[in-house]
């Protein structure tokens, strides 16, 4: 499932669509009085503005062999700026962890995300948070399955 999101200024939508051969893409729209202009911000789903409205959040997903390589990016709304802030984790086969679903802190300053691990027939799902501007990944749960965080103000 891929979302939308509105910027907090309520004149641009970010949204997800899908390009046969590409895969998921980010676009942004932008409503004024005279009518709307598309941005194709990257490839990605997922997206959430941060309450200032300076960045995207997103997931970007590659397929790699038998993998979904998910991490979480931010990007400005321009398409500049681009930062990988989580690292995909390889496993034999089918197994991995990847990141997705990400969601600003009311102050800017953390993303939560949800952590998918796979490991043989068991796959568990935890929430963690990372600094927006990169750092180390915090688990705010331990119960495996805990999935599509959401911050409270």
């Amino acid at each position: 499932m891929a979302r939308h999101d509105w910027s907090p200024a309520g004149d641009q939508l970010a949204l997800t669509r899908w390009v046969w051969g590409e895969g998921w893409v980010i676009d942004v729209a932008t409503y004024s009085g005279v009518g709307m202009t598309s941005l194709e911000l990257t490839h990605g789903q997922n997206p959430d503005w941060s309450p200032s409205g300076n960045r995207i959040a997103f997931n970007r997903i590659l397929q790699v062999g038998y993998h979904d390589n998910a991490d979480i990016w931010t990007i400005n709304p321009d398409a500049s700026g681009a930062k990988q802030l989580t690292q995909y984790i390889a496993g034999k086969g089918y197994n991995g962890t990847t990141q997705s679903n990400p969601t600003w802190s009311p102050d800017g300053a953390y993303l939560a995300f949800t952590r998918q691990v796979i490991n043989g027939s068991k796959t568990t799902f935890d929430i963690l948070r990372v600094p927006a501007g990169g750092g180390t990944a915090t688990s705010l749960t331990a119960n495996g399955g805990s999935s599509w965080p959401r911050w409270r103000p």
